[in-house]
């Protein structure tokens, strides 16, 4: 059952991304109009970040669909360590896009000018919010272990070292 929460999870999270996309290029267009590069630069961060999220959700999901599961990229392994890498990259852009809307929106600006990046900081604390929840539902599956490896040992283990010494 874990598994399909988490397919459920990441296809959430192809969804949303597509819809950050949209959102942080409006913010991109209303961001242009203004004099700091900073904002433009932050918007187009968050597209490029936003794509290939996309693009690697979905390689992952459909080599999941086929038959090779001796693939690597079906390795539940891989999963985990793509989410380790995503998660703190989305973190830092939520952060960095909460830190610059207030000071958009207090700046005189018209309050449909401020649906965008409102809009773009939700998605991204959200994507945010998924993919901790895919680590998480990830590491509960039986042999992947939060991407720690496991080692399973019984006293027998110990009395055979023992008898050999």
């Amino acid at each position: 059952m874990p598994s399909k929460a988490c397919d459920i999870l990441a296809k959430l999270v192809v969804v949303f991304t597509f819809v950050n996309i949209l959102t942080t290029l409006a913010t991109a267009v209303i961001f242009a109009e203004n004099s700091n590069p900073f904002y433009i630069v932050v918007a187009w961060l968050i597209v490029a970040v936003s794509a290939l999220t996309l693009v690697w959700l979905i390689i992952i999901l459909l080599f999941k669909r086929k038959s090779q599961a001796d693939h690597r990229l079906n390795d539940p392994k891989a999963h985990l360590w793509t989410l380790y890498v995503l998660v703190p990259l989305w973190l830092a852009l939520a952060l960095i896009i909460t830190v610059q809307t207030p000071p958009w929106c207090t700046s005189g600006h018209k309050v449909y000018k401020c649906l965008a990046p409102i809009g773009s900081t939700t998605w991204s604390w959200l994507i945010t919010v998924l993919l901790t929840g895919s680590i998480l539902c990830l590491g509960r599956e039986p042999n992947v272990g939060f991407g720690l490896r496991r080692t399973k040992t019984t006293n027998s283990d110990f009395d055979n070292r023992l008898v050999k010494a």
